[in-house]
């Protein structure tokens, strides 16, 4: 029995247009930035600093709802429900979760304070 593409669930079928179109903003977006890097620098630079300007005040309301909804989770009666079945107990103990998530949390930096440092390096253009 052939299938046919009416046959497929919406979710299954790809839209050419927007792939097609989302590919070629990609690579404009890429190829004008790689050509174009001091300019391309200006503009994002300037652009961090308008929304860190203009919702830095959301952003720290932001975090601070989040971490007082967590503490309010964790120390409400829903903070002590497992995460599997009821005999089951954690593999890792409070201080090996708590090393685990400071590494992950030091490793982000290294990377993320490491990677614009390697891009500005390998994409500069002597003038």
């Amino acid at each position: 029995m052939a299938h046919n593409d009416s046959d497929l669930p919406s979710r299954d079928r790809l839209n050419p247009v927007v792939f097609h179109g989302s590919v070629a903003g990609i690579l404009v977006f890429l190829v004008m930035t790689m050509l174009f890097t001091e300019q391309a620098g200006a503009f994002f630079d300037a652009g961090l600093a308008w929304v860190s300007k203009t919702f830095g005040w959301y952003y720290m309301l932001a975090i601070v709802a989040y971490l007082v909804f967590v503490v309010m989770i964790g120390m409400s009666r829903f903070g002590s429900i497992r995460l599997g079945p009821d005999h089951s107990r954690p593999e890792f103990s409070l201080l090996s979760w708590s090393a685990m998530l400071f590494a992950a949390g030091i490793g982000i930096d290294l990377y993320s304070s490491a990677l614009p440092s390697r891009s500005r390096i390998t994409w500069h253009r002597p003038t």
